[in-house]
C-alpha cells in the first residue's frame, strides 16, 4: 500500500494505479457534514467521480477545499491531478495576466473561445483560492485580537528613555 503523500509535486497520479482513501458518506440533505467514512481503493478517474459527488453535496466548496478537507490520508494535492495540457493552460493564463498579452495575435475576439473559457475558469479558481486564504487570515487575526495580543494604541517607543543630543 502507498504511504504518505500522493503528490510530491509530480505531474501524474504517483505510485500505484490505485490508492486506498477514506471517502465521506453523506445523507440526502445538501451541505451537511458526512455521516461516516468508508475506505475505498480509487483510481484517478474514480477520484474525480467522488470529487464530483462531493461538489454536488457542497455547492459552494471549491475543488481544492474538497481535496484539502477530505483527502488527507494519503494527501492528494492538485498537482497530482493535472496533466501537461492543463499546466500549459495555467502557464499561458499567468503569462497573459502578467505580461498583458494574449497567446494569439489580434485582440480578445480573435482568441479561441475554448482558450478564453479555460482562462476564465483558471481565474475563477484562483480568485476562490485567494478568497479562502484571506478569510482564513482574517479569522486568525480576529482570534489573535480577541485573545489580547493586539497593541493598546500606544507606541512601543514611549517606554524608551529620551534621546540625547550630541551638541558640539
Amino acid at each position: 500500500m502507498y504511504e504518505g503523500r500522493a503528490c510530491y509535486l509530480e505531474d501524474k497520479f504517483p505510485g500505484e494505479e490505485k490508492h486506498t482513501m477514506e471517502i465521506p458518506v453523506f445523507d440526502e440533505s445538501v451541505g451537511t457534514p458526512p455521516i461516516s467514512f468508508k475506505k475505498q481503493t480509487l483510481s484517478l478517474n474514480e477520484l474525480f467521480e467522488v470529487m464530483d459527488e462531493i461538489d454536488d453535496h457542497y455547492l459552494n466548496m471549491p475543488s481544492f477545499e474538497v481535496l484539502r478537507t477530505y483527502f488527507i490520508s494519503p494527501e492528494v494535492c492538485p498537482t497530482a491531478l493535472s496533466d501537461s495540457y492543463m499546466i500549459f493552460l495555467i502557464d499561458a493564463e499567468q503569462a497573459a495576466r502578467e505580461y498583458h498579452t494574449l497567446p494569439y495575435g489580434g485582440g480578445l475576439w480573435d482568441q479561441p473561445l475554448a482558450l478564453i473559457s479555460a482562462f476564465n475558469t483558471i481565474r475563477s479558481e484562483r480568485n476562490q483560492f485567494e478568497r479562502v486564504k484571506i478569510e482564513a487570515m482574517k479569522r486568525k487575526s480576529k482570534t489573535k485580537d480577541s485573545t489580547g495580543d493586539k497593541q493598546t494604541g500606544s507606541s512601543p517607543n514611549e517606554s524608551l528613555p529620551p534621546r540625547k543630543r550630541n551638541v558640539s
